[in-house]
């Protein structure tokens, strides 16, 4: 899918998942490792229908996630005053 590791694991935080890009990273690393010790996982490949995620919205996404929780703290500290 040509997606980068931050953008593999915002995509996984968008879903409630939460994962860094260095846990992404080692579970591609040692995927063939475990495709070789659960054959399910070759099962489970073909399930997926994988599409191109447009980078740029994935990174929009993030940013505004992180505005908004930026406004709830601000409004929070007023909202305690």
């Amino acid at each position: 899918m040509n997606l980068r590791w931050t953008s593999i694991a915002l995509f996984f935080k968008a879903n409630a998942k939460d994962i860094t890009h260095a846990t992404i990273m080692h579970s591609h690393h040692y995927y063939p490792v475990y495709k070789d010790e659960n054959k399910n996982l070759d099962v489970l490949e073909k399930q997926f229908n994988f599409k191109p995620v447009d980078l740029d919205t994935l990174d929009k996404i993030h940013y505004l996630e992180n505005k908004v929780e930026n406004l709830k703290r601000k409004l929070n500290k007023y909202e305690v005053n």
